[in-house]
């Protein structure tokens, strides 16, 4: 038996309401969410690193999780997306365990990648989190711009298809392990960080480091 914490009934958790270890309880390793709860609000429950099962009630109302709601919870390898859920923030299961997602209509897990539906752009996806321990990721055919952060600090991965990408968002890649890239012909838009510290970028030669359309580094005088 593991100990496990019913969260109160409310229409939205408080940012910070639930974070570092439950203010220390280390016990806690199973949370229900009631079906009242609308929002998951900023960090609500960060750094809770013996987290294992979030639950949620059967007819959840949960429409939003805000970013970092569950950043650094490295014993959560699995999460089902509530139906209802419609945005999903920045950084929101960076530095979890999660390899499988329960996704709903508006969110996939696809070939290690987690995506969403921009509802005011026709068929453009965005990935917003990939299986932290895959060394290749091919963004799935639908992904046209990545979220921020998805890939940071990465000590795993190795390869990088970008197929249908055009639009790589803040620090992607930063301080990863990347060596190989392919299929970066479609990039436009690129954050300079998005490869900063990389063994890719680093092992790049000449002046001019380029990505599709895009320039990364100069080498130069």
């Amino acid at each position: 038996m593991f100990a496990k914490y019913a969260i109160p009934a409310r229409t939205a958790s408080p940012t910070y309401a639930f974070i570092n270890d439950f203010y220390g309880n280390e016990s806690i390793k199973k949370i229900v969410i009631p079906s009242s709860v609308v929002e998951i609000k900023k960090r609500a429950f960060a750094n809770n690193s013996n987290l294992e099962e979030v639950i949620f009630e059967d007819n959840s109302k949960l429409t939003t999780i805000e970013d970092e709601a569950f950043i650094n919870n490295s014993s959560l390898n699995s999460f089902t997306i509530p139906s209802k859920v419609s945005y999903i923030g920045e950084k929101v299961f960076l530095g979890t365990s999660i390899t499988n997602f329960v996704s709903n209509e508006t969110f996939e897990w696809k070939d290690n990648v987690l995506f969403g539906k921009n509802t005011g752009v026709v068929d453009h996806y965005y990935a917003i989190y990939i299986n932290p321990f895959a060394e290749t990721i091919r963004f799935p055919d639908e992904v046209k711009t990545i979220n921020s952060y998805i890939g940071l600090n990465n000590q795993y991965i190795k390869t990088v298809d970008f197929n249908q990408v055009w639009g790589v968002g803040l620090n992607v890649f930063m301080s990863s392990s990347l060596e190989n890239i392919i299929n970066y012909e479609n990039i436009k838009d690129i954050d300079i960080y998005a490869l900063y510290d990389t063994p890719w970028l680093n092992n790049q030669e000449g002046d001019y480091i380029t990505l599709g359309n895009c320039l990364l580094k100069y080498n130069g005088d």
